[in-house]
């Protein structure tokens, strides 16, 4: 309800913030190269500007550079070009029902490169939708919480494998390295 939540706000980060979130955390994981997959729409086409232009900063190989359009209903053959390009880790940069179709693909396939989403994968709506499939993908998000006392920011991948916190003044802290 509302009323047990008027301090919480729902923010998204700029696709740069996010990528740099993603690619640190790949840095981590040892992933060198990556294959791009973006829905053809503005937000795919700025997510895939970003992940391009940041790759080489963080020591990462774009290997394939897949597009397609917004209204896909399977996206097997692009994901089956990817699998044979060497790539570590599979980007997918779009909202809505093109993330399950990737999502239930990847898992249909039995890919076993890790599958990193966009920011808008993170809801519970699509996690449903994606079923059992959603299972180990991994994607970027960032959380503002504000209430009179104290502050909490927290940016985090959904497994929970890079968070940042603060709280009433603490000094940002890293969690789960």
């Amino acid at each position: 309800p509302v009323e047990k939540r008027k301090w919480v706000f729902k923010v998204v980060p700029g696709d740069d913030l996010a990528v740099r979130l993603m690619y640190d955390y790949m840095k981590k994981q040892g992933i060198k190269k990556a294959a791009v997959m973006s829905v053809s729409t503005g937000y795919g086409m700025s997510g895939r500007e970003q992940l391009k232009k940041l790759a080489p900063e963080y020591g990462i190989e774009v290997v394939a550079d897949e597009t397609y359009g917004p209204k896909e209903s399977d996206l097997t053959a692009q994901l089956t070009k990817v699998r044979g390009t060497g790539a570590e880790a599979i980007i997918n940069w779009s909202i809505g029902p093109p993330q399950i179709v990737v999502t239930r693909n990847w898992k249909q396939l039995g890919i076993s490169i890790p599958l990193y989403q966009s920011y808008g994968f993170g809801s519970k709506r699509n996690i449903k939708l994606a079923g059992g499939a959603a299972e180990g993908v991994i994607c970027p998000g960032i959380g503002f919480v504000v209430n009179p006392l104290s502050v909490f920011i927290a940016a985090n991948l959904c497994t929970g494998g890079w968070r940042v916190k603060q709280t009433r003044g603490t000094f940002l802290q890293k969690l789960l390295e």
